[in-house]
């Protein structure tokens, strides 16, 4: 064999195990982009920001009702607890208000079912802006097909299903970062950060934060939406350290909603049981699985009072 007949069976052979690999992923659909969209779909691993993303194209607006969007604070939350609402959870662990309107921004952009948006708002969600990794990019939809992202993909799906390592996520797109934490003591995460000087600083709104949570909401209105909003439950004794600059924060985000929203605080005397009980958290700010299912009834009664 010619050094040249050589190279272009290796050429060709290249050519047609990548397009073997291609034709693998389309096939498996992993991320609900081609074909049928309708069966269930998971997260493995711990890294949310590339599927939630893709996720956005066709699983969440043709599968789901409602969709929840916020940071880790509200990453937990399980929405498949309210059985009378199809919802996806798109929040994510680490996430800024960039990053979740341009999830928001593309689901609503391929709608067809997308009947409601709940908010989780907090300090947190709305302190920097801008993206923090490259995976929330529409080069991804073409990735997709092929990538070092869907080799690390099906390496998480064998070390979960093999139970190498825990399965985090669920269908609805809860995140369960609780797992191996059952014995945490909240109580003392809670205390000490009490004594931080942190924990009695101003708040901040970065204007580049504020600007993408007005378009999420400006978006969700123009796609008539039915928009749910809460103030996501900080620890009492931590509220209080900065109840001012707390309550500062709420007037000015509430600036950003319509008079048809339904926007409210879990930090008010209303839920002053919820916030009091350490049990309720898993270390000084998210929320213990117990606390996450107290949240969602809450959440269901909004829900279930806006329909009535």
């Amino acid at each position: 064999m010619t050094s040249k007949l050589f190279f272009c069976l290796g050429i060709c052979i290249s050519a047609a195990l990548l397009l073997a690999f291609v034709l693998f992923n389309y096939v498996r659909n992993d991320y609900g982009l081609f074909g049928n969209c309708n069966e269930p779909l998971k997260i493995y691993g711990k890294q949310e920001r590339l599927p939630k993303y893709l996720f956005s194209y066709r699983y969440i607006p043709e599968n789901f009702e409602g969709i929840i969007v916020g940071p880790s604070l509200s990453d937990n939350l399980d929405p498949s607890l309210i059985e009378e609402y199809k919802i996806y959870n798109a929040s994510i662990y680490g996430g800024n208000a960039t990053e979740l309107r341009l999830i928001v921004e593309n689901a609503l952009e391929h709608n067809g079912r997308l009947k409601f948006l709940i908010l989780c708002l907090d300090p947190y969600f709305t302190k920097d802006c801008g993206k923090k990794t490259s995976h929330i990019d529409p080069r991804e939809y073409r990735g997709s097909l092929g990538s070092v992202d869907t080799i690390r993909l099906y390496i998480n799906q064998v070390m979960v299903k093999t139970g190498f390592t825990p399965d985090y996520y669920n269908e609805y797109g809860c995140f369960d970062f609780t797992l191996g934490k059952a014995n945490s003591d909240a109580r003392s995460y809670i205390k000490d950060a009490a004594q931080k000087p942190s924990s009695r600083q101003k708040i901040e709104i970065n204007p580049g934060a504020f600007d993408d949570i007005g378009q999420i909401v400006t978006l969700a209105h123009q796609k008539e939406l039915q928009v749910f909003a809460f103030y996501f439950p900080r620890p009492h004794e931590l509220y209080l350290l900065r109840q001012e600059h707390y309550l500062d924060y709420q007037n000015k985000m509430n600036s950003l909603f319509s008079p048809g929203d339904l926007v409210w605080d879990f930090n008010s005397e209303e839920y002053r049981n919820f916030s009091d009980n350490y049990r309720n958290y898993s270390d000084e700010a998210h929320l213990s699985k117990q606390g996450a299912t107290v949240l969602l009834r809450e959440i269901k009664k909004k829900l279930e009072s806006a329909q009535s």
